[in-house]
This record gives structure tokens, C-alpha cells and sequence, in this order.
């Protein structure tokens, strides 16, 4: 039990892993969905854009969550020197604009390690051994709705989306930026630990 870490409602949660897959031929798309179920992991939601009837403004696309199941543990993925390379992640979201996203990232990891100081290891102390299960999304975008409705509507819902103004900095600051840089250095290392282990 986490008893240091408050759950965010599900809004606010931020996907650990995504991807789109662009579909040239709405005819494979349900190849498509099959074979990522099927190679990847299986889906545990669905959302088909495809049928529903309510008005979704043009888009069109099938969005599903899936659980990977990594094999590792908290205390393999976050603990130890790994742990150098997370704390890094967040100073990186900081310098990019995103207000307290260190603050955040070390009270998650001490939750996660029961490195807290305080009461609250106690209760955390099992969650280091647990088995890290990544939750993934994936979107099947059919290519004329990607072309001619997410590119031209994702901007308006970027700036529709935030809650603060260092979101919306980040959203849409310019990826040129020397933060920006490091920010997507910071998550590539961070992504390569998670892949290095997994090799192991």
C-alpha cells in the first residue's frame, strides 16, 4: 500500500508509454489492433473513435491501453543508480517549464523506495519488491484523419488541455530550446535504462 503517494484523478494520470501507429489502408486496421494485442501486450481498454455516434470533431481514431508486464522490480528500475538518472528526468521538466516536476519526481521515488524519512516507510517498504507493470497507450490512426484533423486540431487542444501556465510553456515552447534538448536527453536515458534492463 502507497500511503505517501496521492492518486491523481484519472485526467491528470501521464502515459508512461506511447505510440500512434499511422494505418495507410483502413482495411488492415483490424490487423492491425490484432496483431498488437496479439505481439505486445493485451488491451485492457478500448476506445474505437470509429463507432461511436457521438460528435468527436473529425477524428477518427482507436485508442487502447495496454499492460506490459516487465518482469522487474521497483527497486530494479528506480532504486540504486537508476535512481540518479529519474532525478535527472525531473530537473530536465523543470528547466523546460514544468513548474515542480522535480519536487514531484522525488517524493514519487520516495514513496517508491520508502526513502521518505518518515512514517510512511513503513507502509511502503513491500512496494520496492513489487513487479513494475507499465501501462502503455497506443492510438491506430487511419492516415487521412491524422493528416487532415489531429495535425490542424492538436495545437487548440494542447492550449485547451492545460491547467496552469507552465503547461502550456512546456506544450508549446518551441522544442528548440536548450531545455528542450535536454528534456529529450534526460528521457532518452531514461529510456535506454529501462531497455538495458530488460536485455538482462
Amino acid at each position: 500500500m502507497l500511503t505517501a503517494v496521492r492518486v491523481e484523478p484519472a485526467g491528470r494520470n501521464v502515459d508512461t508509454v506511447r505510440a500512434g501507429v499511422v494505418v495507410f489502408d483502413a482495411a488492415q486496421m483490424a490487423k492491425v489492433y490484432e496483431a498488437i494485442g496479439e505481439k505486445v501486450g493485451a488491451f485492457v481498454r478500448v476506445k474505437n473513435g470509429f463507432a461511436q455516434e457521438e460528435a468527436n470533431y473529425g477524428y477518427r481514431a482507436i485508442l487502447g491501453n495496454l499492460k506490459f508486464e516487465s518482469g522487474l522490480t521497483v527497486k530494479r528500475v528506480f532504486g540504486g543508480e537508476q535512481r540518479k538518472a529519474w532525478e535527472a528526468l525531473g530537473e530536465a521538466q523543470d528547466a523546460a517549464g514544468d513548474g515542480q516536476a522535480i519536487n514531484q519526481t522525488k517524493a514519487v521515488l520516495n514513496s517508491l523506495l520508502a526513502t521518505n524519512g518518515d512514517r510512511h516507510d513503513e507502509g511502503n517498504a513491500e512496494v520496492k519488491s513489487k513487479p513494475v507493470n507499465i501501462a502503455a497507450e497506443v492510438q491506430l490512426i487511419y492516415r487521412p484523419y491524422r493528416d487532415q484533423g489531429r495535425k490542424l486540431s492538436h495545437l487548440p487542444y494542447k492550449v485547451f488541455r492545460c491547467e496552469a501556465a507552465s503547461e502550456l510553456t512546456r506544450d508549446a515552447g518551441g522544442k528548440r530550446t536548450e531545455a528542450r534538448k535536454r528534456l529529450e536527453a534526460a528521457q532518452q536515458r531514461c529510456a535506454e535504462l529501462v531497455t538495458n534492463l530488460l536485455k538482462v
